[in-house]
């Protein structure tokens, strides 16, 4: 894991070379065209690359333990809407009526976006549920019915660690917030494609009765 963490570091500095290139070489020959092709190839691959190894670094950070996990609304209700998560010992924990949950997220680059995202997920799969919709879906923004019967307009999770305290909104006007940096993160196991075990644009399409954690992975192959 150490090995994975020093190469994406390393890469994540990458896409800023391929500007550094365009730049220098644009005032040594005189010409644009040139190094801007030569710096989009670039940055194209080290864009594919970092993609690659973060999609590897997330799927290693999974935890079989955390995939029977039922998310309760009426306990996020009587909390006002929070989910309250602790760090201790270098570990996350997150307590409900129904389980504990511990996240080992020590050599992950973003563990609380991380911890965000696998929350998030869990409202999705109760709409996909609800409508059996396919997985595309799950990399969708939309409505999560049984948010309103709850009144759960809006859903953070609140990272306590040490003296500090932050929230990250995973919930906005009843929709999971899947954008930005938690969709990186949704997408990340299904990243591959073509193969037998590959995640394709036709796995995207696969209709599985009752999505959970556990069929979420067992399907990125």
């Amino acid at each position: 894991m150490k090995k994975i963490l020093k190469i994406s570091l390393f890469l994540f500095i990458f896409p800023i070379i391929p500007f550094i290139i365009i730049v220098l070489l644009a005032c040594l020959t005189n010409d644009i065209m040139y190094p801007v092709i030569f710096g989009t190839i670039v940055g194209i691959i080290f864009f594919v690359a970092d993609y690659i190894v973060f999609a590897i670094w997330t799927r290693r950070t999974h935890n079989v333990e955390n995939d029977d996990f039922c998310i309760n609304l009426q306990e996020i209700n009587n909390n006002s809407g929070f989910m309250d998560v602790y760090f201790d010992n270098n570990i996350w924990r997150l307590q409900t009526q129904e389980c504990k949950l511990i996240f080992d997220l020590k050599d992950y680059p973003l563990p609380k976006s991380y911890i965000a995202t696998y929350f998030m997920r869990q409202f999705l799969f109760i709409q996909m549920n609800k409508q059996h919709l396919v997985l595309y879906y799950l990399f969708k923004k939309y409505t999560v019915e049984a948010l309103k019967q709850y009144n759960l307009r809006n859903v953070f999770v609140r990272f306590h660690y040490g003296n500090k305290l932050k929230e990250i909104q995973i919930v906005k006007n009843f929709i999971p917030t899947n954008s930005g940096i938690k969709h990186i993160i949704n997408r990340a196991p299904y990243y591959w494609a073509g193969g037998t075990n590959g995640a394709g644009p036709g796995k995207l399409y696969d209709r599985i009765k009752n999505w959970d954690e556990k069929k979420y992975w067992q399907h990125s192959g």
